[in-house]
């Protein structure tokens, strides 16, 4: 289940995106200042995926060092039982 929080953030995130789709979808362009104001937002969205390429990238790596490390650790976990089931003295019954 996610969390509160993160709902709430995504939902935020969703509703800026709409707002800039709806301004640059009503926009009415008179000049070249108006063009030019269009031509930075767009340089700024950009900047912004290439920001969030960069943080999915983390993530995944994330992900994968998790996964390595996790399978490294059950790995040591079967080494030191096979370890330990060669080297204990078995007592007698």
């Amino acid at each position: 289940m996610e969390k509160q929080n993160v709902k709430e953030l995504k939902e935020m995130i969703g509703s800026e995106a709409q707002q800039i789709i709806a301004y640059a979808d009503g926009f009415e362009s008179h000049s070249a200042k108006d063009e030019q104001a269009l031509t930075d937002i767009l340089s700024m969205l950009k900047n912004i995926n290439a920001a969030i390429v960069r943080i999915e990238e983390s993530h995944q790596k994330r992900l994968q060092l998790s996964r390595e490390l996790a399978r490294a650790l059950e790995e040591m976990e079967m080494d030191s039982k096979k370890f330990a089931e060669k080297h204990v003295k078995k007592t007698p019954t």
